[in-house]
């Protein structure tokens, strides 16, 4: 639920920016639960269109 609300607040900052959902998140275990909060973010805005951008950890 943490890391769902952290992605859910780095979908906003996209957002606002380009006028659409990135969600950014390192690859591993825990990408699943980003796409699920990408998910639950685009049923309250319909209009807003998805884009993935998976990167590595540094």
């Amino acid at each position: 639920i943490i890391r769902q609300a952290k992605a859910q607040q780095m979908i906003v900052v996209r957002k606002n920016t380009l006028n659409m959902i990135f969600v950014t998140h390192a690859i591993g275990p825990d990408t699943a639960g980003i796409i699920d909060a990408a998910i639950m973010f685009k049923q309250y805005q319909a209009p807003v269109r998805i884009g993935f951008v998976f990167y590595t950890s540094r």
